[in-house]
């Protein structure tokens, strides 16, 4: 397909034609670009949300997992108080009780613990 066969296919349509034809192929190109771009914008915002949703629930839990340090922490001490209570009394009886004030601090559901409950 030579020169000649070029200026043929062109001369069958005017040029006011084929400026027509290439002003509907840019639209068309630009329309492909901005729908590509608006998709690009779509994805963007969906990863971000997908971020904050991520940062929202590490953030969680982390408050979850310091809150159950605290209670593990918490009954920690509340086991080596009762432990230390009861090897430091001075007496059988005194053990009992604090045996008993140990477990009532910790679990106070136990009916023997309603003794700590009564009004002095």
């Amino acid at each position: 397909m030579g020169g000649g066969a070029v200026k043929r296919i062109l001369g069958l349509l005017p040029v006011r034609t084929w400026a027509i034809l290439g002003v509907i192929v840019i639209v068309l190109l630009m329309l492909l670009s901005w729908r590509s771009a608006c998709t690009a914008v779509e994805t963007a915002k969906e990863q971000a949300t997908i971020g904050d949703a991520r940062t929202a629930s590490a953030v969680d839990a982390n408050k979850e997992r310091d809150a159950a340090d605290a209670r593990e922490g918490a009954i920690n001490d509340e086991v080596k108080d009762g432990t230390d209570a009861i090897r430091q009394a001075p007496d059988r009886d005194a053990r009992r009780r604090a045996r008993l004030r140990s477990l009532c601090n910790l679990d106070s559901s136990d009916p023997q613990c309603r003794v700590f409950d009564a009004p002095r």
